[in-house]
């Protein structure tokens, strides 16, 4: 009778390890597995491009409302204060993640899959620095960097700039303003490297909009107060072949047509009139040639490398960001209408003036400057036209106004 018991007893206990055993496995697999879908961190580094050598020195901190906006800061991305990160599969498809900086860690939103971080550019580098792991799905990252102003307006106001759909960011223009800096944006991809790199990766972030400048010399903007007795104080800008959707992952800019956007017109898009910059010191640098060699309106190549490069100043009266038609690595052209507004003084008398200014098929291209300056109020016009890749006015092109 005991040994059939100790037999009993034998099996029982043999079942219960292997149950035990059984038990273990299901709970480790599917940590395995995890572990397996991991490839380990990404570690990033992001600057903004802002086009000239002081990008570095730049601490990009969340710029005071009380500060005046001027040639100091317009162009320079010190508005910027907000990012955006998204992750994508090989499919472009947002995917969770996390991002992890000195200040902790951050997940994506459960619905959007978007992680917002708020004042990023802090450090007196100016370059933010932050680590996301990867797993076998993750094939990319967009970055887009923004003013915080643009985010939350009024509610009659919407936002300038609509994440909803990201990868692709809607631009919107209705109330636009003239001279409104937090129209600025920046933004990069990352692909990921399948050659089994996971290393640090350094990251510019550059703007996907054109920037268009009106300037009036010195000579102009002086001689019509002296000798005309005009003061310029507002401008207004008008724009055809404008995108209005911005696909980060593709790089392609087209527009659909909501209810403001009327392509019938000749000029869809507008900029409503604002003030001038207001400091006297406001001014917009135009090259001229080197050598002293002016460059001439007709002249259809930059300046030779060899010599000083020289540089006029003109009064910076108008300043608009938008986003061209067609693919970000090509250049194209618009037709724009400047309305120049102020008083004109008669006698004791201050009489409400403005002044129409167009210009067909003017160049412009993502992340360039297009600088318009020339005699403009006091005389007939007499413009020149320049285009300045990545805003470096260094390498300025020359092109006729029509």
């Amino acid at each position: 009778m005991k040994p059939l018991i100790y037999s009993f007893t034998y099996i029982i206990l043999i079942f219960l390890i292997l149950s035990s055993c059984a038990e273990k496995e299901e709970i480790i697999n599917p940590t395995i597995d995890e572990q397996e879908k991991f490839i380990g961190d990404v570690s990033f580094s992001l600057t903004l491009d802002n086009g000239t050598d002081e990008r570095a020195e730049l601490s990009f901190e969340s710029f005071n409302d009380s500060q005046e906006i001027n040639n100091s800061t317009i162009g320079k991305g010190q508005l910027i204060d907000y990012l955006y990160l998204m992750a994508l599969d090989s499919k472009n498809n947002p995917i969770d993640f996390t991002v992890s900086d000195k200040n902790g860690e951050y997940t994506c939103h459960k619905d959007s899959k978007i992680i917002e971080i708020r004042k990023p550019f802090t450090s007196s580098d100016g370059v933010y620095r932050l680590v996301i792991p990867f797993y076998a799905e993750t094939d990319k990252v967009i970055f887009w960097a923004q003013c915080g102003k643009a985010k939350t307006l009024t509610q009659d106001m919407p936002a300038l700039f609509d994440l909803s759909s990201l990868p692709v960011v809607g631009i919107d223009y209705k109330s636009a303003l003239n001279n409104d800096e937090s129209r600025d944006a920046f933004c990069a991809v990352y692909t990921r490297k399948h050659d089994g790199y996971l290393g640090v990766e350094e990251i510019v972030l550059q703007r996907p909009f054109a920037q268009v400048n009106l300037g009036s010399v010195l000579d102009d903007f002086e001689g019509a107060k002296t000798d005309l007795n005009l003061y310029i104080s507002e401008t207004r800008m008008e724009v055809s072949g404008v995108a209005n959707r911005y696909d980060l992952v593709t790089g392609a800019c087209y527009f659909i047509d909501d209810d403001y956007f009327n392509e019938s017109t000749d000029y869809p898009i507008s900029f409503e009139q604002t003030p001038i910059f207001s400091s006297p010191n406001d001014y917009l640098y135009y090259l001229m040639g080197s050598s002293g060699s002016p460059a001439e309106g007709d002249t259809s190549a930059t300046p030779e490398d060899t010599g000083k490069l020289v540089y006029e100043k003109s009064r910076w009266i108008s300043m608009s960001y938008f986003l061209p038609l067609g693919s970000k690595m090509i250049s194209s052209t618009v037709n724009l209408r400047f309305t120049l507004a102020g008083i004109r003084k008669e006698k004791d008398m201050e009489v409400p003036y403005s002044n129409i200014l167009e210009l067909k098929n003017v160049p412009v291209k993502h992340n360039n400057q297009t600088n318009i300056v020339g005699w403009i109020i006091s005389t007939k016009p007499k413009i020149y036209v320049q285009l300045s890749p990545d805003f470096n006015k260094d390498s300025s092109e020359f092109f006729d106004p029509e």
